[in-house]
């Protein structure tokens, strides 16, 4: 029927979309703005499931477990991996092949992984890469521009053939063809308002589809997933030290923090270290601490420690200590070490170190760690000063760590490069879904109420731009005439026939007709009551 003609395009447009809005939805690549990964296997890491020459597509996640098969960026062998997570420890990976006895040196964060197993095609990969060849890509083009362009012409030129065609040759005799026998109205008015409704269904049952699939991936997630979110805290320390000095040989005749110390003029040194954890939601914190001496030969690898102080307790987040550093006797164990071992050596290192035990509670979650910062001294039997470590902040000591804490968040769907908040997506397809079910009830209502008060109006708006009205046809009264249950079965001869469809008025008797092989084909809308008698 003419109806199914006319909607024809529309469906396949609304058929065209939703492939492209799936295939973007679930196969789009990360780099087009897309949710998914191609990784061809290369290696036999993953036997006996993965073979080389596999396809696997991953999609991202926001939170990847034990057991997932994953692709992640491996920054050491600057490639992409294909393996299984066996642990997750503080927001890093360790992932093993399947067919490995050894596990990935390289443990990437959740941010180095691109997807997780969601298709495997066993020998994609091959197949992809063949794909990829420019001549098959060339000729695979050629063939899809000829499909199109043989679609585009084909209609063109059907179209043209129908405007072309004389619509009075055969239906009228050649005297009526002038005057008042005939007369076709503008394409117009009803015909356009008919194509109105139609857009506006096509429209509304687009809205209806994309809602539904957009209903159908968020109401399949979660609208809150779990998440590992980090605790960040940190451990401060400050060492100084003093003592008094002769006059005249440092300012103010006191020794202070970074000045050198000689020992013919003073056997010891007040030693102070002062240490702080930093974090804002800490709780119930206590450790032990005990300031020690270590004294070193770096050549031999010869070893000392002296305990300046016993090991003590603190609770809270900071605590002060004091010992006494004495040289003295530093230098009475060296001499007697050198006596025994005859070993004389130029230059010795003293670390002077914390050793700080520290537990508690961060943010509800169970926290342990140490903070022993060194202050070096290299030293001779003449002088000590003060070594710089490598961060340069030897009298101001750091660390940093974090606590891993299970939080929910929104989840979000990529689209477009572009995340949408599941809640929000739920949101925007119950309201899709609700304006076309709306839209379409009231358009629907429209045509019915039309269609029961006034059915010639509504074949008027439906046939507009095919029917021709006509007067005065009695010449045809002699063809045999062929009775037609529906409009629409007379519109599906028309469109068979490719004819135009005749319409004369008769005393309230509406006649639609068309002539084929000498047979009129008509269809007769009495008062309102469509007549379905039989052929005669």
């Amino acid at each position: 029927m003419i109806v199914y003609k006319k909607l024809s395009p529309s469906l396949n447009y609304a058929l065209l979309i939703a492939v492209l809005l799936f295939t973007w939805l679930f196969l789009a690549p990360i780099q087009a703005g897309g949710n998914a990964s191609y990784v061809i296997v290369i290696g036999k890491s993953m036997e006996p499931k993965f073979h080389v020459g596999d396809l696997v597509i991953v999609q991202k996640e926001a939170q990847y477990q034990k057991g997932d098969a994953v692709a992640y960026q491996n920054q050491e062998l600057n490639s992409f991996v294909f393996h299984r997570i066996v642990d997750q420890f503080q927001g890093r990976f360790t992932l093993k092949g399947d067919n490995n006895s050894w596990i990935d040196t390289y443990q990437p964060t959740s941010s180095e992984v691109i997807g997780k197993l969601w298709i495997h095609i066993p020998r994609g990969g091959f197949l992809m890469q063949q794909i990829r060849d420019p001549a098959v890509m060339a000729i695979l083009s050629g063939l899809l521009g000829l499909v199109l362009i043989s679609s585009l012409f084909g209609d063109t030129k059907k179209e043209v053939r129908m405007n072309k065609k004389s619509f009075w040759k055969g239906i009228l005799p050649e005297k009526q063809k002038g005057g008042d026998a005939a007369s076709k109205k503008p394409d117009s008015g009803p015909s356009n308002l008919w194509g109105i409704f139609e857009n506006s269904f096509f429209l509304l049952g687009l809205i209806a589809f994309i809602s539904i699939v957009v209903a159908l991936i968020s109401f399949s997630r979660p609208s809150m997933i779990p998440v590992d979110a980090d605790i960040p805290y940190g451990q401060l320390g400050f060492y100084s030290y003093s003592t008094t000095a002769p006059q005249n040989i440092y300012d103010e005749n006191k020794i202070i923090t970074g000045d050198p110390i000689f020992p013919k003029l003073t056997c010891a040194i007040d030693v102070n270290f002062q240490y702080s954890l930093v974090s804002a939601q800490a709780e119930n914190v206590q450790g032990t601490y005990q300031l020690t001496a270590r004294i070193i030969e770096p050549g031999s690898g010869w070893e000392r420690e002296i305990a300046l102080q016993k090991e003590l307790t603190f609770s809270g987040t900071v605590f002060d200590t004091n010992a006494k550093l004495n040289f003295c006797e530093i230098e009475a164990l060296i001499h007697a070490v050198e006596e025994k071992t005859e070993f004389h050596p130029a230059t010795y290192f003293l670390e002077v170190s914390p050793q700080v035990s520290v537990t508690g509670i961060i943010s509800a979650q169970d926290f342990q760690d140490g903070f022993d910062p060194k202050l070096t001294f290299a030293f001779d039997r003449l002088l000590y000063h003060m070594v710089e470590n490598e961060e340069g902040n030897s009298l101001t000591p750091s660390s940093t760590g974090n606590l891993t804490e299970k939080r929910s968040q929104e989840a979000v769907v990529s689209f477009l490069g572009m995340g949408f908040r599941v809640s929000s997506l739920r949101t925007i397809s119950l309201c899709g879904l609700g304006i076309s079910v709306l839209g379409m009830a009231v358009m629907g209502l429209m045509i019915w109420n039309m269609e029961r008060k006034d059915p010639a109006g509504l074949i008027r708006l439906k046939y507009d731009a095919l029917i021709v009205e006509v007067h005065d046809a009695e010449s045809l009264n002699t063809m045999q005439r062929i009775n037609i249950s529906s409009m629409d079965d007379l519109a599906k001869l028309a469109e068979r026939y490719n004819s135009m469809i005749f319409h004369e008025t008769v005393e309230n008797v509406h006649i639609y007709f068309i002539k084929h092989n000498g047979a009129i084909y008509q269809f007769v809308l009495n008062d309102g009551l469509a007549n379905t008698q039989g052929g005669s």
